[in-house]
């Protein structure tokens, strides 16, 4: 897995006014409101932000997950499908079928699975700031 150490730094200045408005926006009127792009930018936001706080059992405790299958296509369409399998991997470790759309369901349903061998994979391949890094390569800045 390529781990982009040696890109420049990410501009996080620059990311962050678009993370305050997209988030604002998904909480205020949904992720279908938001144009593919800056869904795009919301998904992968999370995604890496819960992995960084917690690995691949934070991001199915949490309410990015209710996008899961959003997040797998998003990595994929920013050229992050190393961790699009991580993330599938993952799913494929908690749960038996599909992942359950809504947390309370999904909890539930939570089997204890080790994906520490997951975890260290993201982490190695520099996790968050690599996706950031992708993120501010794919996102159409104005």
């Amino acid at each position: 897995m390529a781990d982009g150490r040696n890109e420049a730094p990410v501009d996080y200045d620059r990311l962050q006014p678009i993370a305050k408005r997209v988030i604002g926006a998904v909480f205020d009127r949904g992720l279908s409101s938001l144009d593919d792009a800056d869904q795009v930018f919301y998904l992968l936001w999370c995604y890496g932000a819960l992995l960084d706080n917690g690995g691949h059992a934070s991001f199915f405790y949490n309410s990015g997950a209710d996008y899961f299958v959003e997040t797998v296509d998003a990595l994929d369409r920013a050229g992050l499908q190393a961790f699009s399998t991580l993330l599938t991997q993952s799913a494929t470790a908690f749960f038996r079928g599909e992942v359950p759309r809504e947390i309370e369901p999904r909890n539930a349903a939570m089997r204890q699975a080790d994906v520490s061998d997951l975890d260290r994979a993201f982490f190695d391949a520099d996790g968050g700031d690599a996706v950031l890094r992708a993120l501010a390569r794919y996102y159409p800045f104005p």
